[in-house]
């Protein structure tokens, strides 16, 4: 199967990927922007990239984007919904706990917990329309 019939695999989670990333970068401390040292990120790779700088982060989340599409695309189709769903909840979890513990925003689960379960369904039944021709 091509990599143009497994966009609907690939790009949610490289979409939130990003999105994770830009309210990483926007929650940090003023603080962080004097010195980098001062990083507020529980993913300790991240974290460690946010010390080198911002444009280090950067660097590290286009290589995840890449690594993320490449898994998605060339791992067996019997894993390739498994990686993809991964990856979305995982770094749709990582916004929604900058939402709720930075922000506050604990109305914004109201929302985004059903967006959340849309795009996973719309995965899932793109998976099994299109589970026929990935076995070519």
């Amino acid at each position: 199967m091509s990599i143009r019939k497994k966009l609907y695999l690939i790009i949610p989670p490289i979409a939130f990927l990003f999105l994770d990333a830009a309210i990483t970068l926007i929650g940090q401390s003023a603080e962080y922007w004097i010195d980098h040292i001062h990083v507020v990120e529980s993913n300790p790779l991240s974290a460690y990239f946010l010390t080198c700088g911002p444009g280090f982060f950067i660097v590290e989340q286009l290589l995840m984007a890449i690594a993320i599409g490449f898994l998605v695309a060339y791992v067996p189709r019997q894993i390739t919904l498994l990686a993809s769903i991964s990856f979305v909840l995982g770094h749709a979890f990582g916004f929604l706990t900058w939402m709720l513990w930075k922000y506050g925003m604990f109305w914004f689960i109201y929302i985004y917990f059903p967006l959340i379960a849309l795009i996973v369904i719309w995965q899932v039944r793109m998976y099994y329309k299109h589970k026929d021709a990935m076995r070519r």
